[in-house]
């Protein structure tokens, strides 16, 4: 059975507050043997849809989702999902209509304004990314982790990667997989591997510059 390492949460230029290419993204991708990018753009499909139809590396179709309450990412997209900030239930429902999954990043990361802390709707996902190399506080990610060991959820990690010196810092080695039904099976079995390795506080800094520089999060909740 073939393997491959996947990193299902990375952000590109179209993100607004990111650096990144498609082509810059597909040769680091490349440097460290990374097969399948799960591109999650904030409120945009724009850079995921480019990815993909650049045909170099396996694309997962996502978006990184503003709800009322924090944000929800939906995998394997056909569209956007328009309505935004959109409630938590109506966005898990949105992703479903359309045959995608839903994950919820970084749940539990006491530092972001927007993190999605409910418990309720953590249960309802699909996924849950137990660790983000952009999570600063490890307790943070451990918590995360406890709660998908209590209640059985699918768990996964994310680079959650918006420069590109982030890229290779998380990734999943798995199964290969045709659709969400496969990708789901993957993430579900004992053979899945982890490689973990937290960006620091440095990238947080770039990233707060870049976004005065292009005025993002003006308006969001």
């Amino acid at each position: 059975m073939t393997r491959i390492k996947v990193d299902p949460h990375v952000h590109t230029r179209y993100s607004g507050h990111s650096t990144i290419t498609c082509e810059r993204l597909e040769a680091r991708a490349r440097k460290f043997d990374i097969d399948c990018i799960g591109l999650t753009d904030h409120d945009s499909i724009e850079g995921a849809f480019e990815l993909r139809d650049r045909g170099h590396i396996k694309t997962i179709v996502g978006e990184e989702i503003t709800t009322t309450k924090g944000e929800i990412i939906g995998l394997f997209l056909t569209k956007p999902i328009d309505k935004r900030p959109i409630k938590p239930r109506e966005c898990l429902n949105a992703i479903k209509d359309q045959g995608g999954l839903s994950m919820v990043p970084h749940p539990f990361d006491h530092l972001r304004k927007r993190s999605l802390n409910l418990v309720d709707i953590i249960l309802e996902a699909d996924i849950l990314e137990v660790f983000n190399s952009r999570t600063l506080y490890k307790k943070d990610n451990e918590k995360a982790e406890a709660l998908a060991e209590e209640h059985g959820l699918v768990r996964a990690i994310g680079s959650d990667a918006h420069l590109l010196m982030e890229i290779g810092n998380a990734y999943m080695e798995m199964a290969d997989f045709k659709g969400p039904e496969d990708f789901m099976k993957g993430l579900r079995s004992k053979s899945i591997k982890f490689h973990k390795k937290t960006a620091g506080i440095t990238v947080h800094g770039i990233t707060k510059v870049l976004k005065k520089m292009h005025g993002y999060g003006k308006g969001r909740r």
